[in-house]
């Protein structure tokens, strides 16, 4: 996430085929649900400048941040997660749950969910309801 002044992003050359960019960014990521370990961070600040974006530090700051809409995110510090380490995170129905996770955020827990990947975003869809703080 970033935040830019309007009219300042223009596209300079569009690269190939969408068929085949689409084809070489596929990755069969719906096919089992996973369990993972990590925190749930706010988008804006873990993505931006503020350091640490992470942990009670920066807990109250993150609750503010999801309670106002930004989107959260998930951080795995599990091996499984393998090399993408951050997911947004959403409902199983693929809906907001802002509201729903806030007393999970900047603790470490275990979360149980399907990967899916649209573009160049990895989204995992959750039961909030399941959470498991460690």
């Amino acid at each position: 996430m970033i935040e830019v002044v309007s009219g300042s992003i223009k596209v300079l050359k569009e690269k190939g085929n969408s068929k085949n960019t689409a084809k070489s960014q596929a990755h069969d990521y719906n096919s089992e649900e996973v369990m993972l370990k990590g925190e749930i961070v706010d988008s804006k600040c873990y993505l931006g400048v503020m350091k640490p974006a992470i942990a009670k530090i920066h807990r109250s700051c993150a609750i503010r941040c999801i309670s106002g809409g930004l989107p959260p995110l998930f951080v795995s510090t599990d091996p499984k997660a393998g090399k993408y380490g951050y997911f947004l995170l959403v409902s199983h129905e693929g809906k907001a749950v802002n509201k729903e996770i806030l007393d999970f955020v900047a603790k470490p827990i275990e979360i149980t969910g399907k990967i899916e990947k649209k573009g160049n975003f990895l989204i995992l869809k959750a039961n909030p309801n399941k959470i498991r703080t460690l």
